[in-house]
């Protein structure tokens, strides 16, 4: 049976290093992003090592069409949960804007939960 890997934030430096890492001839990679050229860059290199590649923009703060995109995937071998987000402190260290602090909690920890809690019944059976 081939091999089927999901990774999240598939554009960043590090999800896009992963994808190639993990293509080759009889794996199906599920990449998502919200960068749609570098996506396409992405897709484009894990082909050409061989891998069969499904792209998704999808913002995984929309929890909603994140649940529904999951679901979708059937059984999966590997997830890689790597779509995150910083916040930064102002130049005289003022405290990050609140907005950005429920961002990130929502892109690294919420959506993180979800992920784990779509994929996982599958992943055990």
């Amino acid at each position: 049976m081939a091999e089927t890997v999901l990774i999240t934030g598939a554009t960043s430096a590090i999800g896009g290093a992963l994808a190639i890492e993990y293509a080759a001839p009889g794996v199906t990679l599920h990449l998502h992003g919200r960068d749609a050229e570098r996506l396409k860059e992405v897709a484009a290199a894990c082909q050409a090592r061989g891998a069969q590649v499904v792209t998704t923009l999808l913002d995984v703060r929309d929890f909603t069409a994140l649940r529904a995109w999951l679901t979708g995937l059937g059984p999966l071998g590997l997830v890689v949960i790597n779509a995150g987000m910083n916040t930064h402190i102002g130049p005289n260290g003022e405290l990050e804007p609140w907005a950005d602090v429920a961002a990130l909690l929502d892109v690294n920890l919420k959506a993180a939960m979800l992920i784990v809690e779509a994929v996982l019944p599958a992943m055990r059976a």
